[in-house]
């Protein structure tokens, strides 16, 4: 039986070292650069793009950089003088959505930095510097695309910082490994998604990404209420419905310098008769991974929908109201 959206998670790992290759010999224009570093930065996406830039963000805004990451759609809604003269960085793996389009006209005369998977789009032909993600063409759920574009703000974050520390080769080869076994964490996440009502992702840091995104790609891929937020936000009100039958936290254990708070979350919601489990270097089973890192941290969830399509009869990935490209804002 084809099963595309199976096919795009496992693939990866390829994308994103064809993405990392691609982009080791570019360089960002000097002038450009020297134009970032004195003036506001506007990070700015829908969806999963948008949540591929967070790593982007949070480097820059350690680097001392003025930068916001804002919705496409809030942007160009928005006012301009809000951000002053900004270089924008816009993320879209179409590089056409409906959003993405405004925003082309939005931001004419301002400098524009493009992170997309189609080289002839609107906003790759408007941009002053493309960062060409290389994912190929994908069916449905964003994959391959969300990988390649955090590959691709990593590479931003370098070119715009002069730090470069992210190490693409051990990280496909940790995905490389971890989805070997694909089938395997697939049934004992069975466990995890056993009468599942409602999901919510709690990250903190670099992991709220892939809260972030998991959501999303929980509701898309099998049609069930998920939410992502910050570890602490989850505190703030929605500890309530913890032990609600049928609703699970997944909680990433992220860095070590938050590890034990995020982990303390696990035990407060199991203390009060609540399902959570934890996913990062301490979490069991499929939820087990070797380091944090972006990547890394969305493989359960996407593996976890393939668990919750097989316990429903259903295929996961199939959009039935939307389509690949959203064209209308």
């Amino acid at each position: 039986m084809s099963y595309p959206y199976r096919d795009d998670i496992l693939a990866q790992p390829a994308a994103l070292t064809d993405t990392a290759q691609a982009l080791a010999g570019e360089r960002l224009d000097p002038a450009l650069r020297r134009t970032a570093q004195s003036r506001p930065i506007v990070l700015t996406g829908m969806g999963s793009s948008y949540w591929g830039l967070w790593p982007l963000y949070r480097a820059l805004r350690q680097a001392g950089h003025r930068v916001s990451l804002v919705e496409t759609g809030e942007l160009v809604d928005g006012s301009p003088q809000w951000f002053g003269n900004p270089v924008v960085v816009a993320a879209s793996q179409s590089g056409a959505s409906a959003e993405i389009v405004d925003l082309v006209g939005w931001q004419a005369g301002r400098p524009l930095i493009a992170v997309t998977n189609t080289a002839d789009s609107p906003l790759a032909l408007a941009a002053d510097a493309v960062a060409l993600i290389r994912a190929g063409l994908e069916a449905t759920v964003a994959t391959r695309t969300y990988v390649s574009t955090l590959v691709a703000a990593s590479w931003l974050a370098g070119e715009l910082t002069g730090r470069r520390a992210d190490d693409h080769h051990r990280v496909a080869a940790a995905a490389t490994a971890y989805l070997a076994d694909w089938r395997g964490h697939v049934t004992a996440l069975h466990d995890v998604v056993r009468d599942l009502r409602a999901l919510f992702l709690a990250g903190r840091g670099a992991a709220r990404a892939a809260a972030a995104t998991g959501a999303l790609i929980v509701k898309e891929s099998v049609q069930l209420p998920a939410e992502g937020m910050t570890v602490p936000g989850f505190r703030h009100g929605p500890l309530e419905m913890a032990p609600t039958p049928g609703t699970v936290v997944i909680v990433y254990e992220g860095e070590p310098g938050t590890a034990e708070r995020n982990r303390r979350l696990v035990d407060d919601i199991t203390a009060i008769g609540g399902r959570a489990h934890l996913a990062g270097v301490s979490g069991a089973g499929a939820l087990r991974l070797p380091f944090p890192d972006p990547v890394l941290d969305i493989l359960p969830i996407q593996l976890l929908t393939l668990a919750v399509a097989e316990q429903a009869g259903t295929v996961a990935g199939q959009f039935r109201h939307m389509s690949k490209v959203t064209t209308t804002a």
